[in-house]
């Protein structure tokens, strides 16, 4: 029987420089009503439009995803499947 693969950690420079303000956005939708919290695609949006990101979607939905677990972990907190 092989081992099982191993999935290699995917970086992404081109979105390095935006990671810190995607961290101040995502801990404040804990809080939020899940009606106006960021959703990938408004994220990705305001992205483009505040920084001039030039960043695929799909990136943007890796890291977000990954984070909002991490987030509401630190915080206690179980996140339900709504995005």
């Amino acid at each position: 029987m092989p081992a099982p693969r191993r999935m290699p950690r995917r970086h992404s420079p081109r979105l390095e420089p935006f990671k810190k303000t995607m961290d101040q956005w995502l801990p404040d939708d804990l809080d939020t009503p899940p009606k106006q919290r960021h959703t990938v695609k408004r994220i990705l949006s305001r992205l483009q439009q505040e920084a001039g990101a030039d960043i695929p979607y799909s990136t943007v939905w890796d890291y977000v995803h990954q984070r909002r677990q991490e987030i509401a972990e630190a915080e206690g907190r179980h996140r339900r499947r709504d995005s």
